[in-house]
């Protein structure tokens, strides 16, 4: 059972200090239940594993910066970020699941600023990436379509404008064409659905054939459009 005493202390078998018991990590096959080194030569010597590993491998490990040794221990509940060179609390870090600490390596500014400079160096900018990875499509390709409608909108036959839409089938996600704001929001609102597209036109024309209720309670179809005709 370990000791829990404040007044208790225990002497490192490496570096030869004597600490308070809570400098010493848990290890349950020693006799009072604590690791015979404290933890920051456990520490000092998991990291120099680590490097001999990663040496094995072919791999370096770089040295921390000496702005972060000069800050000393990381506090509780901060990081460090290698852009800024200080500390910072762990919410101004993007998540990342695939991190130690569910963190990313840099704060959310500096992590904006060097995955936009990715793009603009990969793809050859942030339009370009979203198309490729939303649509399967290329920019130039889209410019390439546009220059064919030419310029206007496939359904109203507007100006597209500054920032044209592109439509697609969001059952199999084929490009169907490039469309203004207006035409490709109201295909969402209806939902895509050709029917209730004509429906929708025959409600306008006034040659939408209705529902009526009769005195028996039974539906019979009007033979007059939805609006009687002037």
């Amino acid at each position: 059972m370990i000791n829990s005493s404040p007044s208790a202390f225990k002497q490192c078998s490496r570096c030869g200090d004597t600490e308070s018991l809570d400098h010493f990590g848990k290890f349950g096959q020693s006799l009072d239940g604590l690791s015979f080194s404290c933890k920051q030569c456990v520490s000092e010597d998991n990291k120099r594993r680590y490097r001999e590993r990663q040496a094995a491998a072919g791999k370096t490990v770089r040295d921390p910066s000496p702005e972060r040794v000069a800050r000393g221990p990381v506090p509780v509940g901060h990081k460090w970020c290698p852009d800024c060179n200080t500390y910072r609390p762990l919410d101004e870090f993007p998540r990342n699941r695939g991190t130690r600490d569910g963190r990313a390596v840099y704060c959310k500014p500096h992590q904006n600023e060097r995955t936009y400079a990715s793009r603009q160096t990969v793809h050859g900018g942030s339009r370009h990436y979203h198309l490729v990875r939303r649509y399967g499509v290329t920019a130039a390709q889209i410019d390439e379509m546009v220059d064919v409608q030419p310029g206007l909108c496939l359904i109203c036959l507007n100006d597209l404008g500054d920032r044209p839409h592109v439509d697609h089938d969001h059952e199999t996600g084929e490009v169907r064409g490039i469309l203004c704001f207006n035409c490709n929001g109201g295909l969402g609102q209806f939902q895509d659905e050709p029917f209730l597209l004509k429906r929708a036109a025959g409600y306008l024309e006034g040659t939408m054939l209705a529902m009526l209720k009769g005195e028996n309670g039974a539906y019979r179809i009007a033979t007059e459009g939805w609006r009687p005709a002037s």
